[in-house]
């Protein structure tokens, strides 16, 4: 696969970083050049997790515990896991892949990927799974944009709690 940087797009180093640290690991790609805003990955083949529950694919505990071993490697390469969610991993022959690893040194606290393992457990294996749903793509964007609207408020409900508190009469 040819990943090619668009012209002053910022993040090259950092991501051709993060795939230095990261070596070699079955869950994730591998950079096998990287020059002047382009780079040369191992292609990696599967299905989204988000593409499985629209298509009504079973997504086996197996994917979710890869991923998760997968991160936990990361995070002891001095990385942190950072924007995964379903679109950025995928199952491939009942094994997990995580597929965007360019906000891997962004240090701040992500918690998609531990909402998406929430929602797995609690709504995907005792109620989808079972029943092999299909869910429309207008759905699946429907709970995205939620998600990310329900992200947003609680952001700033953290901010104005923090303003108040500050507050000195």
């Amino acid at each position: 696969v040819v990943k090619i940087y668009a012209p002053g797009r910022p993040g090259f180093e950092e991501e051709v970083e993060v795939y230095r640290r990261l070596g070699s690991h079955p869950a994730f790609s591998e950079c096998l050049y990287a020059t002047e805003g382009f780079l040369i990955l191992k292609r990696l083949h599967g299905v989204t997790l988000y593409d499985c529950i629209h298509r009504g694919l079973r997504i086996p505990k197996q994917v979710i515990r890869d991923i998760d071993e997968a991160l936990d490697y990361a995070r002891r390469r001095g990385l942190y896991p950072h924007d995964v969610h379903g679109r950025n991993v995928m199952m491939h022959h009942g094994r997990g892949l995580v597929v965007d690893i360019s906000d891997f040194l962004q240090a701040e606290k992500c918690s998609k990927w531990d909402n998406l393992k929430r929602a797995y457990y609690w709504l995907y294996r005792p109620i989808f799974s079972p029943l092999r749903l299909r869910l429309p793509y207008f759905v699946l964007d429907i709970v995205r944009k939620s998600y990310r609207f329900l992200g947003k408020l609680k952001n700033f409900c953290d901010h104005l709690t923090h303003k108040i508190l500050d507050f000195r009469f």
